[in-house]
């Protein structure tokens, strides 16, 4: 064991926390002290221009949270649109183009994206840190690469503070150091990421084209036929006899939505509704009272990959052990995990399957499709929730509003194709292998960037 004299320390960085000094920070600092650096207050300047809720915008405003940001290749995966009158108090940042984001809640999980958008602004949690300006002796995507790095990630995480959601200050995140080799290596460094990225575009592209043709693929199989409408379409026509009993808003009765049912009923097979194959399990009702370090793991919408439909563990909350849990709220074999809440209605009503019984619980905001009907494929209706048509179904229901809230009653009567199991054997077993090839591609998209990485790495340290 080494012994540490905290009083030196202190004086340098002003911390008593014995973590600050765990080996592996200190191992990590030294080798970055051996080469060619400066802390990141000598090379950016943190920008505090916060917006007062009122200017630059009518009625809605583009925000963008630190869930938005992808930790793998930091783009901005969603700018929600969010009503100024319901402007949250963390809605404050300005941010321009070419602004560097850095989340300071959890920073060591790299959520930190690069801004570009000449024509406009943006508003941001001010969750996040904003760099705006930098020193001429360092190239802005070369920083950004820099702060996205391992040896970045671990600095923040050793300056960070807190329990359950750790958290760096500013004047904590501006002492991190920065490799800073010359202006030629520098640019190296950001064509060879820069490369990363489009290749790793480029596989996911590949991911995304074979997803898209699965729609086709199913559409087919059930023998249903489409027609092209125009989605923005302003007028149309609907015999009031039709309308009783039910909602009255154009958007519900816009034809590209209302014909699905029929389309599905007139389909090769026969259907039924999904409350006759299913039933519904809420999930976990809990404060941020009852979280914990560790404990019981819960899952929730954000566990859910939306290109992909698989579960992902990023993010995983738990919450105290003593907290009573019924075990229907523990996912099971075969269960259809969707979420049932979301800012957006691109990711409300996504789904992952549950291949294993697993020691995971899911929270307040998602539902579980459990199996009533035995003699059918869970795995058919995966595929068919992730279809065009169940998400047009899902659009008609949602409305034309921001409000993004989904129930089991609101999915309870829709039609469901219902072909015989051989066939919904086969339309499964399809779909997976075309699922599984997307997944790979996408897994392999994700190790052409790490490996970027590495690269990115051995060239600045020298090794």
């Amino acid at each position: 064991m080494i012994e540490i004299d905290i009083h030196f320390f202190d004086c340098l960085n002003n911390r008593s926390d014995v973590s600050f000094y765990n080996d592996r920070f200190i191992s990590l600092i030294n080798d970055i002290k051996s080469i060619p650096h400066k802390p990141l207050y000598k090379l950016a300047h943190f920008s505090s221009e916060n917006w007062n809720q009122r200017d630059f915008f009518e009625d809605f405003f583009p925000y963008i949270e630190i869930s938005a940001i992808d930790v793998q290749d930091g783009s901005i995966r969603e700018i929600s649109n969010i009503e100024k009158l319901k402007a949250p108090s963390r809605a404050k940042k300005i941010i321009r183009n070419n602004d560097i984001l850095i989340s300071t809640t959890r920073p060591n999980r790299g959520a930190i994206s690069i801004f570009r958008d000449m024509e406009s602004i943006k508003i941001a949690s001010t969750g996040f840190a904003v760099i705006r300006k930098i020193s001429d002796e360092i190239i802005r995507e070369y920083l950004y690469i820099m702060l996205r790095q391992g040896s970045s990630l671990l600095q923040m995480e050793q300056r960070s503070s807190g329990g359950n959601y750790p958290a760096i200050t500013e004047d904590e995140l501006k002492k991190i150091l920065i490799p800073l080799p010359p202006i030629t290596v520098q640019q190296q460094i950001v064509d060879l990421y820069n490369a990363a990225i489009e290749e790793k575009q480029a596989k996911e592209l590949e991911a995304k084209e074979l997803l898209a043709g699965v729609d086709d693929y199913l559409i087919k199989e059930l023998g249903i036929e489409l027609t092209e409408n125009v989605l923005n379409e302003r007028y149309f026509e609907v015999c009031i006899l039709d309308l009783i009993g039910e909602r009255l808003d154009t958007f519900y009765n816009n034809p590209i939505y209302s014909g699905i049912d029929e389309k599905i009923s007139i389909g090769k097979y026969s259907f039924k509704k999904i409350k006759e194959i299913c039933y519904a399990v809420s999930g976990v009702v809990y404060s941020s009272s009852d979280e914990s370090e560790k404990g019981k793991a819960i899952l929730r919408g954000n566990n859910i990959t939306l290109e992909t439909n698989e579960i992902n563990y990023d993010s995983i909350r738990y919450i105290r052990d003593s907290f009573i849990i019924p075990n229907s709220q523990k996912l099971q074999k075969d269960d259809i995990l969707m979420s049932s809440a979301s800012g957006s209605k691109e990711h409300v009503g996504k789904v992952a399957y549950v291949e294993d019984d697993m020691d995971y619980y899911f929270g307040g905001f998602m539902t579980v499709l459990r199996r009533r009907e035995k003699n059918y494929n869970q795995k058919y209706l995966f595929a068919f929730l992730q279809s065009k048509l169940f998400r047009s179904y899902l659009y008609r229901n949602l409305g034309g509003t921001n409000i993004n809230n989904l129930s089991f009653n609101m999915l309870a009567n829709l039609k469901i194709p219902f072909p015989p199991i051989e066939k919904q054997n086969e339309i499964a077993a399809h779909i997976q292998s075309i699922r599984t090839k997307a997944i790979l591609l996408k897994a392999e998209a994700i190790n052409v960037l790490e490996k970027a990485k590495r690269e990115v790495e051995g060239i600045v340290t020298m090794r």
